[in-house]
């Protein structure tokens, strides 16, 4: 193959295998590498651009999304996949649960029902919640309406808040047990700079259209004028409530803060909620015990939030509630609705057009049903042996984040013997959760709802409404310490602190991630830094506080912590510095910090196992064909080409402002530029842009 620079053909490992490879899985593997690579960019100046940019001529931002990147073909084949089980004529001994799978599928794609329906459903579940004033339609009532009760409506209902969120989470001070937590809810724009910012206004007018025109659809009729003179005061008050929230930095490091109040506390410091009330409603209880202990995250967003109910009228605080509860439904709602919402996105994401219905109730049925259609998905398509070696990678992976940990030099030993107890105490979860193929236990799940082919709107709040009863009835529980958090047909990867494992479920387990037919270095550099990068989260600026049993506490020397600090702060400064010049705006460093500590760390990480699994079989692998690289090259090349995307311009915005990742270019610029391995590799100079003489790395 020709176009590589000669440097990258010197640096061979040592013991590099000069046979080649000339399997079909060979054959496909290397031509997929060569396909997306640009091979007219020197890898030692952009190795984003080298791994990624064939992929980037050849690929469009589908019209449906506001970005396209490499998950996003993975999650489109799943997809495909699940609709072709999902359509498929059913056994006569189909178990309960996958039967309901297929009814609320079916539910979902009868257009015909959810047009002829109109918004009768919502405005039945608008009756439970008290009304929405906006739509003058006579339900809501002054005199009688009260903020406790639409409050733990929406929350059994719906499984949500939306003044505040409050759920049933893990104690971090105690992981084996359950505790009510309280935080500052996600706005209707989710960022709160778009209420602040000027350079938003484009966003908040569409906001403000999407508000209105929604209420005229619910009223049926075109008064207008009264319609936005009701929804500019939901405007204000939800402006009011960006004003008292925290960014998304502060509230990454409020989460490691566990402020325990008692529920007298809420009554004495935000007396514009019934708190007892509210709890007897939630909880399905008449008695409340007013000493019981909750988690507040956001304590000055409540002290905030009671001055504005305090100061708002409760016909506009009504108007707010509900509104959010209408975003909530909108994909229940008919084509009509839909269309409405489409509108606003076009505008703050970018998205041109409705997704197909068929992706949309794939989505959805994922969601509401995610382990019944889990579990169809890993009988008839998951690759069962893909777990065993998957474990074999992890194996190899934690040897190499032991030797990580026990290398540093800035640790005390006392801490760095903690550290090393809790990396070796680290549980991985593999594929999906083994009960869910006991088709009792999967029925179980289920048996509480009633799922209906042309009821779509009653079985999704069905399923909302029996998620919120679950979950209160955990109060009193122990934790399941070994419980999945996750379904498995999902392309994501976790690390759960206050159980201090991994997840990889069975969606991530797949090409171009994965799988036992690729080479060892593809692997690595594919699942391995991923796996990495989870192991790494144990560690980052948030889970390092968390010990080896997942509570929350003090178990660092000040010493190693100042170290820890000092280390941190190069990855800020290296992270800031990065800036979508066309945009003019820069990664907030320290908002990414934990994901750009997993990112760094991870990839060392995943190399060092790959280089331990190779010395453990005694030799290198054939080369692939027709691409003139080493396997350690073609570890970073894989890892380079997992970041492959495309984004519209405002889906980048939001992001700089939403997401504790590094855009895509910049999570592989910031890990090998501070990576020797990488330098090594493709033998590139010192201060050349991917081989900078100032490297950062907290591992």
């Amino acid at each position: 193959m020709t176009g590589l620079n000669q440097r990258n053909n010197q640096a061979q490992s040592a013991g590099e295998c000069s046979e080649i490879c000339t399997s079909p899985n060979c054959v496909a593997s290397a031509a997929r590498l060569i396909t997306n690579m640009d091979l007219d960019v020197d890898p030692c100046e952009d190795f984003y651009e080298y791994s990624c940019g064939g992929w980037h001529k050849s690929n469009v931002i589908p019209e449906d999304d506001s970005h396209y990147a490499v998950p996003s073909k993975l999650i489109k084949s799943l997809e495909i996949q699940c609709k072709e089980l999902i359509e498929r004529k059913p056994p006569p001994s189909e178990t309960a649960a996958i039967r309901k799978a297929r009814n609320f599928y079916q539910s979902c794609m009868n257009e015909d029902i959810l047009t002829q329906r109109g918004s009768e459903p919502l405005k039945a579940l608008l009756r439970e919640l008290g009304g929405w004033p906006v739509v003058n339609d006579g339900v809501y009532d002054e005199g009688t309406w009260t903020l406790e009760d639409v409050l733990a409506a929406s929350r059994i209902q719906l499984d949500r808040n939306f003044l505040f969120h409050n759920r049933i989470s893990v104690d971090a001070a105690d992981s084996n047990a359950h505790i009510l937590t309280f935080d500052q809810p996600i706005l209707g724009l989710e960022n709160r700079d778009y209420f602040l910012r000027n350079e938003s206004i484009k966003g908040l007018e569409a906001y403000q259209k999407y508000m209105i025109d929604m209420a005229l659809y619910v009223r049926g009729d075109s008064d207008r004028e009264e319609v936005t003179r009701q929804m500019q005061e939901v405007l204000n008050f939800e402006k009011k409530m960006a004003n008292i929230s925290m960014t998304q930095l502060a509230k990454r490091r409020a989460q490691i803060m566990n402020q325990k109040v008692s529920v007298s506390y809420l009554k004495r410091r935000i007396p514009a909620i019934n708190w007892t009330r509210y709890f007897q409603l939630v909880m399905n209880t008449s008695s409340v015990d007013h000493s019981m202990e909750l988690v507040v995250y956001s304590p000055q967003y409540l002290l905030g939030l009671n001055q504005m109910l305090l100061e708002t009228p409760n016909r506009t605080i009504a108007n707010y509630v509900v509104w959010r509860a209408v975003t909530h439904t909108m994909d229940m709602m008919n084509t009509e609705a839909r269309s409405i919402r489409q509108t606003f996105l076009k505008v703050v994401s970018g998205e041109k057009k409705e997704r197909a219905r068929w992706i949309q109730c794939i989505d959805n049925t994922n969601t509401y049903m995610a382990h019944a259609l889990g579990a169809l998905f890993v009988q008839e398509k998951f690759d069962v042996e893909s777990k065993e070696t998957a474990f074999k990678m992890i194996g190899h992976m934690r040897d190499a984040l032991y030797s990580i940990i026990n290398s540093t030099d800035w640790m005390d030993d006392v801490t760095k013997q903690k550290a090393l107890q809790k990396a070796f105490a680290i549980r991985e979860q593999i594929g999906y959760e083994e009960k869910l193929l006991n088709f009792t236990h999967l029925d179980g799940l289920y048996e509480g709802v009633d799922i209906t082919v042309d009821q779509y709107f009653e079985n999704a709040v069905q399923i909302m409404s029996e998620h919120a009863r679950k979950l209160f009835g955990k109060l009193d529980e122990s934790v399941d310490r070994y419980g999945w958090s996750t379904a498995p047909v999902v392309v994501n990867a976790y690390y759960q602190f206050p159980s201090n494992s991994i997840t990889f479920p069975a969606g991530i387990l797949q090409p171009p991630y994965f799988s036992r037919r690729y080479s060892r270095s593809m692997n690595y550099g594919g699942i391995g830094v991923v796996i990495g990068h989870e192991l790494m989260h144990a560690f980052d600026d948030k889970g390092r506080h968390f010990d080896i049993d997942g509570n929350l506490g003090i178990w660092w020397s000040n010493s190693s912590s100042q170290s820890f600090q000092r280390k941190a702060q190069c990855l800020v400064d290296q992270y800031s510095n990065y800036q979508y010049e066309d945009l003019g705006m820069n990664i907030n460093g320290w908002q990414t910090l934990g994901e750009n500590i997993a990112d760094n760390g991870g990839l060392k990480e995943a190399f060092m196992a790959y280089r331990h699994s190779v010395e453990e079989t005694g030799k290198e692998e054939p080369l692939l064909p027709g691409i003139n690289l080493t396997h350690n090259q073609i570890f970073f090349l894989s890892f380079g080409q997992l970041w492959c995307g495309l984004h519209r311009d405002q889906d980048r915005i939001n992001s700089l402002k939403t997401d504790y990742h590094s855009p895509l270019k910049f999570r592989v610029w910031g890990s090998v530029s501070n990576s020797e391995h990488f330098a090594k590799a493709f033998n590139c100079p010192t201060g050349s842009p991917m081989n900078p003489t100032k490297k950062c790395g907290v591992w």
